[in-house]
């Protein structure tokens, strides 16, 4: 559009000012023209800048974190506090090794110049992303950049955030003994209980891949799911997320594949529900199982058995509550575009670790009951 501008004014001025009789200034009248011109193509970066969509410079983004960050809503928008956005954004390196990420993470071509965003701002888009589940399109109307930036973006921070929860996932597997320390109400009835168990499914969009189809599909759900085993401890804390897997695997598979088995040591105890079918490979490395007690050929259960079934169910209450906190997220809800399929594992992964930076509901349990005490 500028450079069609251009052409009309040199075409008429031009010819107007000819029609007077005077060229030198119809020359000087062209070269303004044409100086106005490269001006505003410099103002508006073409393909070539490795912008998608030519926007002014000048136009700031409608949100960013600077701004947002005095906002009573911020927890709203990413799910933290603005003392825990920057406790994580400590966590993942700060500003310089953020901003220095290179673009090895990238799925595409596309090879945008330095940004001028912060590292703050680029977790800040990472988390309104995940947490709003915010179409691509409008998340960069309201950054102001283009969508294939912004789609880089948001990838190098979900592979660079899914990278240091990894590498820490070891240290965040307390033992038994550590555990035993200040066990809350729920959990004193279980010794040597290290995690409790419970698997999540979410919905995917239909593979075209006809065997892909075969395999996330999931009798349970009646839909096309991706399926993953959240672990808690007995504080509450998210302490064990699976790799996905395709929902038509069991839990007993997802147990045997995850590499859960070889995190335990023997002395063990691990809680779940009935669905979990894993008593033999506990058996094989000397942890004991925790679950409620099956019927049977019986009509009821006994009245221990009640007792146990109920002291399980406070319990595993908990580790609900964690799934329901991750499916909180908007863009894990519903049913997941296909584009997805490459980060949706590391998506659940940090949805399932960022949890741990609310305030555990079973330190309120406690807090509630040592006020009854006194």
């Amino acid at each position: 559009m500028a450079l069609m501008y251009m052409l009309y004014l040199i075409i008429n001025v031009g010819e107007k000012v000819s029609q007077d009789g005077n060229k030198s200034k119809a020359t000087q009248t062209i070269r303004h023209v044409i100086n106005l011109g490269t001006q505003t193509i410099e103002k508006y970066p073409t393909a070539c800048d490795h912008e998608a969509v030519p926007v002014p410079l000048t136009v700031k983004p409608i949100l960013r974190f600077e701004k947002c960050r005095k906002n009573k809503k911020f927890k709203f928008f990413t799910g933290l506090s603005v003392e825990d956005f920057e406790i994580l954004f400590s966590l993942l390196g700060g500003d310089c090794v953020i901003r220095r990420l290179r673009q090895k993470f990238t799925l595409s071509d596309f090879t945008p110049k330095a940004s001028k965003y912060s590292g703050r701002d680029r977790l800040f888009y990472f988390l309104l992303r995940l947490r709003r589940g915010l179409p691509l399109e409008d998340l960069a109307e309201i950054a102001n950049i283009s969508v294939p930036y912004l789609d880089d973006l948001l990838y190098i921070m979900t592979r660079h955030i899914y990278l240091v929860f990894k590498s820490m996932e070891n240290r965040m597997f307390p033992t038994a003994a550590e555990q035993a320390k200040n066990k809350p109400k729920p959990f004193r009835p279980f010794p040597n209980l290290r995690v409790i168990l419970d698997s999540a499914q979410f919905f995917i969009q239909m593979p075209t891949n006809f065997e892909q189809q075969g395999n996330t599909y999931s009798s349970y759900k009646h839909h096309n799911t991706v399926i993953v085993v959240i672990g808690i401890s007995c504080q509450g804390a998210v302490i064990h997320v699976s790799p996905v897997f395709e929902g038509n695997i069991s839990d007993k598979g997802i147990v045997r594949e995850s590499g859960l088995l070889q995190r335990l040591s023997e002395g063990d105890a691990v809680m779940t529900d009935r669905g979990f079918d894993i008593e033999g490979e506990l058996l094989d490395i000397g942890v004991r199982l925790y679950k409620p007690p099956s019927l049977g050929d019986r009509n009821k259960l006994t009245a221990e058995e009640e007792i146990l079934t109920k002291a399980i169910a406070s319990a595993r209450i908990y580790v609900e509550h964690i799934i329901a906190d991750i499916k909180d997220n908007r863009l894990l809800q519903g049913v997941i575009p296909i584009l997805l399929s490459p980060v949706i594992p590391d998506l659940i992964f940090i949805a399932g670790y960022l949890c741990n930076f609310k305030k555990s509901r079973i330190s309120q349990i406690k807090n509630r009951t040592q006020v009854e005490n006194q």
